[in-house]
């Protein structure tokens, strides 16, 4: 029998540290393979909010979201590779409590022309407009925030009866409730932080 059933993990013995979703089958899944998946035979979409970690830290600093907050880091913009360095290095100094991180692991120094040291200094230079982000260990608040967020849009769709699978900051509905999806995703973010996020989204 697959896992549908959800649970929340809180972390630090607060209900304000992480909170995310767990306990879906389709979590465990590659984004690639996420793709092949069906609801009642239908195919599905999933939406994902762009960079939202950055996103709230914007929203919160009374700033404009960029639209894609990662490709503010220099030479990103294109570069798909090096983006993924920036978002998980981005993240791991969020979540570290001493300003440092081993993040980007597996950095191809020759291809990207700099050190790894260099390009984790290279992203905390390009969110100078962020004070206090780094080493405050804030990532598992930030994941508090982002459940909650999740937490809004499920419960809009059970109230519909509607199956939305969610894995973690993006969700995946049948084709014919995509833009619900969208306008809620976008509703839930406005409503709690004043600005309208950016939601990419993978067609299956």
């Amino acid at each position: 029998m697959e896992r549908t059933d959800l649970y929340r993990i809180f972390n630090n013995s607060s209900f304000q540290q992480g909170g995310r979703f767990y306990g879906g089958w389709w979590q465990n899944l590659k984004k690639l393979q996420r793709r092949f998946i069906t609801i009642e035979g239908q195919p599905t979409v999933e939406a994902d909010f762009r960079g939202l970690h950055p996103a709230i830290l914007f929203a919160k600093n009374g700033l404009s979201i960029p639209s894609d907050p990662y490709a503010l880091v220099p030479g990103v913009a294109g570069n798909e590779t090096l983006r993924e360095h920036a978002k998980k290095t981005l993240l791991a100094l969020l979540n570290a409590s001493d300003g440092d991180t081993a993040e980007p692991r597996g950095f191809d120094s020759e291809v990207h022309g700099m050190t790894a040291e260099h390009f984790r200094q290279v992203v905390r230079d390009a969110f100078h407009m962020l004070p206090g982000i780094f080493g405050a260990g804030i990532g598992l608040s930030l994941q508090s925030e982002d459940s909650d967020l999740a937490e809004q849009i499920m419960l809009h769709f059970a109230d519909l009866d509607v199956p939305v699978l969610p894995v973690h900051d993006s969700f995946i509905v049948t084709r014919d409730h995509e833009h619900d999806l969208i306008k809620v995703m976008q509703e839930v973010f406005h409503s709690r932080y004043g600005q309208i996020p950016k939601v990419t989204v993978t067609r299956h």
